[in-house]
């Protein structure tokens, strides 16, 4: 319970699954960046994972590279609203599609870039999927890369009054239309 720093703790193992209770207890656990990431054996990320985790900042990387996965829970981070920085997150993962509600407890997010940045197997965005970040204002490479993606929801920024930077959000992608 007094860990406050989780950085690159599992990073690169050939770990297949996470406790869902693993942060049960880490209130004070303030750093998670990378703390799985290049796991490419690891197949799911557990729903309850963040709940116990209440005082993180900072989950940039924390599942890049971890290719086997093809699913993210939705309301994972409902507990996370002091989480500022989403950077990398789920960078080079296999997942197959983005549900609303992923992001939901994510209020003071104000960084998002590269969070789905090459992920080649996205292939759906539902409505409202970033519903809740509402202090976000960088989604700089979001979606760079993800090349199976061909079309978008109209709603996917709604509410979204603070963003200001999309520099190469949709870069290198499979849109067919905006």
């Amino acid at each position: 319970s007094k860990v406050t720093k989780f950085d690159h703790v599992f990073g690169a193992t050939a770990i297949e699954s996470i406790p869902e209770d693993i942060f049960a207890k880490c209130s004070s656990a303030t750093i998670f960046t990378g703390a799985f990431s290049a796991c490419t054996r690891l197949k799911s990320i557990p729903a309850k994972l963040m709940v116990g985790a209440t005082a993180a900042t900072d989950i940039k990387y924390m599942f890049a590279g971890c290719c086997s996965i093809k699913e993210i829970p939705t309301g994972m981070f409902v507990n996370n609203s002091t989480v500022t920085n989403l950077e990398y997150i789920f960078y080079k993962t296999g997942i197959t599609t983005l549900k609303a509600g992923t992001f939901d407890g994510l209020t003071g997010v104000k960084t998002i870039g590269a969070v789905f940045q090459g992920c080649e197997s996205l292939t759906s965005i539902e409505p409202n999927a970033f519903r809740g970040l509402t202090a976000a204002k960088s989604f700089k490479y979001c979606f760079s890369d993800c090349t199976a993606l061909r079309q978008l929801p109209a709603t996917l920024f709604q509410g979204m009054s603070n963003a200001y930077e999309f520099t190469y959000t949709f870069e290198n992608t499979g849109l067919e239309s905006v």
